[in-house]
């Protein structure tokens, strides 16, 4: 970690005494101007007596609660950057905290590593607030320089958490988003370990080591992040393209669509950047698999802008379903993709429990059917089965961290499939 070259007023607040000084000497030692308080009387009064950019603060303390003194804060000093801090508090709390206006939630205990990384977080980040604009229904501006397009590249806005169950691992769970500088790519952040995990090809778990019952799992070392599909189509539709994604092993779920995900991306907003990316041009036909309606085939082909056309064929009451989606904006894209559902078989998922490849919770997560009929909820669409489906192929070309231009033809894909898609655009693109 680099010592800051210009000081910054940090406050932690927290009625631990260990924990002060030693977080109090850490960041000293950074060049950080540290001050604390173990209440809220000794905050109040340091708030008077000088300019503070960032606060450490505890969610349990003896006299006050902590999400009042957020609010507080907030409210009198909106400049001010907030991270929470708690060894017992779940996820309710953080997303309490994260909608008041908390940039962060730590959990307890703290290591010396996601103390600076968090500092360096948030002075970085500061250093492009003047560029922050609210979410607009427009798509990413393009450029054309030297033949090549280029976009501009962009982060959210504020942070955010978006909480929800993980089906494989049968418990809640939680992602917090919070912005991240130019040129740094996406990075899942293990909270257990802090283990960094980029988005890329290089990082796909294959099949066969997942347990991840037909999903798109990330992996380095021995951590990694499962369930991604539906976020990452999320984040490629709104073209992010830089942001830290702070996880507990399992992107959360809650109905089995993206449309979590979509609310959470336009309540927060985006930053455009001060550089560009080059999004992934596909300049030439490239067919996957035999071409026949039996065999699982993907075709690629020029086109001005991003469209897919999926033919899925299911035994039972889904059958053959064909759709073709055209991106517009990504209001659009949450209309028509985003909010259609992942679906399975009662069978399925009673053998993946029984194997222990999937957790409890599974009822309101899917479309669930029983001898071909859906017996758990009413279809958004007649065609949601091919329409998610198209969903997973846009999650899964945005493990390459560029936006997709070109014209998608599928038939019965699957993200194994498309993982070995992924696999050869990166040899040929990146």
């Amino acid at each position: 970690m680099q010592t800051v070259t210009t000081k910054q007023n940090i406050l932690i607040i927290d009625d631990e005494e260990d924990i002060l000084i030693t977080c109090q000497n850490i960041l000293e030692s950074e060049g950080y101007d540290v001050v604390i308080a173990k209440n809220y009387k000794e905050a109040e009064y340091i708030f008077n007596k000088k300019k503070i950019n960032l606060v450490f603060l505890d969610v349990w303390l003896p006299d006050t609660d902590g999400l009042d003194i957020l609010s507080y804060i907030k409210e009198k000093y909106p400049s001010t950057n907030v991270i929470m801090m708690s060894g017992h508090a779940g996820v309710e709390t953080a997303v309490r905290a994260t909608k008041m206006g908390a940039y962060d939630f730590l959990e307890k205990p703290i290591s010396i590593s996601k103390l600076l990384l968090s500092c360096d977080e948030v002075f970085k980040e500061h250093k492009n607030e003047n560029d922050s604009i609210e979410y607009d229904n427009k798509e990413c501006q393009n450029i054309k320089h030297n033949g090549k397009y280029k976009i501009k590249q962009r982060t959210l806005a504020k942070s955010i958490v978006v909480s929800g169950f993980a089906l494989m691992e049968g418990r809640k769970t939680a992602l917090t988003l919070v912005p991240a500088e130019v040129n740094t790519g996406i990075v899942f952040i293990d909270i257990n370990t802090n283990t960094r995990i980029k988005l890329s090809h290089d990082n796909i778990l294959s099949k066969d080591k997942s347990g991840a019952v037909n999903s798109t799992a990330l992996i380095s070392g021995n951590r990694y992040i499962k369930t991604t599909e539906h976020f990452l189509a999320a984040l490629h539709m709104m073209g992010i393209t830089n942001l830290i994604v702070k996880c507990d092993g399992e992107v959360p779920n809650v109905d089995g669509s993206a449309l979590v995900f979509c609310d959470a991306l336009k309540e927060a907003g985006f930053v455009e950047q001060n550089d560009y990316i080059e999004p992934i041009v596909i300049d030439d036909t490239l067919t996957y698999g035999n071409v026949n309606d039996n065999d699982t085939y993907i075709i690629l082909s020029p086109y001005d802008g991003l469209e897919v056309s999926l033919r899925i064929d299911f035994a039972g009451s889904i059958g053959v379903q064909e759709y073709t989606y055209k991106f517009e904006d990504f209001n659009q894209f949450t209309e028509e993709v985003g909010r259609a559902r992942s679906f399975n078989t009662i069978d399925n998922i009673d053998y993946a429990q029984k194997m222990g490849m999937a957790g409890s919770g599974m009822i309101g997560s899917h479309i669930l059917l029983c001898d071909g009929k859906v017996i758990n909820t009413k279809l958004h669409f007649d065609n949601e089965f091919v329409r998610h489906k198209i969903l997973d192929i846009i999650g899964d070309l945005y493990i390459l961290a560029r936006p997709i231009r070109g014209k998608i033809v599928a038939n019965k894909s699957s993200h194994s499939f498309n993982h070995s898609v992924v696999h050869d655009l990166a040899n040929r693109y990146l």
